[in-house]
């Protein structure tokens, strides 16, 4: 993470935070910067943390004269990618997104979460979540082929882990405390 005299170097990227805190009235500033990882996997964190970086980095490239020609984003990422394009205002990114984070929030089962699979086809990961002995686990995000993305509750990726371990496919389980892009975020 950067300090805070790497933080204050940049006026663009500080000014994004500033911003962000006082929509949020809370200090998402410090959640980032004091490198805080349980308080930063929170949901209602992590999420605007995330759009808020993004927006910040996108702050200080463009204050150096660099400009995109388009923008493109994946889930959360879409948000960042509006806002870049002058489609939603920050303000209005920061209130989606909080609201966004909280419904993600009380939709999702504890303890679930993601996990990333590598080196397999898609296929083979949708053959393998079913086979999960214990709790439930989808493929949510097809990444390219070699990488897919799944998303489960508590005991299947528990059990997905176990089951990787066995047979020798990577398994790499993420700080995702939300199983993200599957069935247990219909709510």
């Amino acid at each position: 993470g950067y300090t805070d005299e790497e933080y204050k170097r940049i006026p663009e990227f500080c000014k994004v935070f500033e911003d962000a805190d006082e929509l949020l009235k809370r200090n998402l500033s410090e959640i980032c910067f004091a490198n805080d990882q349980e308080a930063l996997n929170l949901p209602t964190n992590m999420i605007p943390a995330i759009y808020v970086s993004s927006i910040a980095a996108y702050a200080a490239i463009t204050s150096k004269g660099i400009k995109a020609n388009s923008m493109l984003g994946f889930s959360l990422g879409e948000w960042s990618a509006l806002t870049a394009a002058g489609v939603v205002s920050f303000r209005e990114g920061v209130s989606i997104v909080q609201f966004r984070s909280e419904a993600m929030e009380r939709s999702s089962p504890v303890g679930g979460g993601m996990g990333v699979i590598l080196g397999k086809s898609n296929d083979f990961v949708e053959d393998f979540c079913r086979r999960v002995p214990e709790g439930i686990v989808y493929p949510a995000n097809y990444n390219y082929e070699g990488q897919v993305t799944v998303s489960g509750d508590e005991k299947g990726l528990f059990s997905i882990q176990k089951l990787a371990e066995e047979e020798n496919v990577v398994f790499k389980k993420l700080n995702v405390h939300v199983p993200s892009h599957c069935k247990f975020m219909e709510s």
